[in-house]
């Protein structure tokens, strides 16, 4: 009996041991939960007043523009170099219309396209110049197959159309 009561004792011993180990490592693991979280919120806190900071910084720099704006452009000579490469497009539009082969049609909208957004456009030839686009944008499609064979006669309407009207205002 004597000898029971000693192994009993000594499990008790053993279990209470092996509970308050497990109660030391659960307070440390709280403890290094707790202080982790709380040096992030101050990590995150600083990053972002610094994101702030940086932010007023960029809206107290003025704008360079504001002090050198850029000078208006010369309407007039916009035109005139508007015009020159108007005609050579016409020009070589007007050329090309006997010609049949959708290969010819799918690079040659493509290089017009190309020379169409490269130019700067007065504000009075936008419509004009849209609907060039657009018409050269629909030959384009149809003589790569994008879209129905049938448009490339709508394209060519709408840049007829277009240089037709334009020939008129001069």
């Amino acid at each position: 009996m004597e000898l029971e009561k000693q192994k009993n004792q000594k499990i008790k011993f053993q279990l209470i041991f092996a509970f308050a180990i497990l109660f030391v490592i659960s307070l440390l693991f709280g403890f290094l939960i707790i202080n982790k979280s709380f040096f992030l919120d101050k990590k995150e806190k600083n990053y972002a007043d610094n994101q702030k900071t940086i932010i007023n910084k960029n809206k107290e720099t003025e704008n360079p523009y504001d002090k050198n704006p850029l000078p208006p452009a010369d309407q007039e000579k916009l035109k005139s170099e508007y015009k020159e490469k108007i005609k050579k497009i016409i020009d070589s539009y007007e050329e090309s219309k006997t010609i049949s082969n959708t290969g010819f049609w799918a690079d040659f909208s493509y290089s017009t396209l190309d020379k169409l957004f490269n130019m700067i456009v007065p504000a009075n030839k936008k419509e004009f110049h849209l609907k060039l686009v657009r018409g050269f944008n629909i030959i384009n499609q149809s003589a790569n197959n994008k879209i129905s064979t049938d448009g490339i006669g709508n394209g060519f309407e709408m840049v007829d159309n277009a240089i037709k009207k334009y020939l008129e205002k001069k």
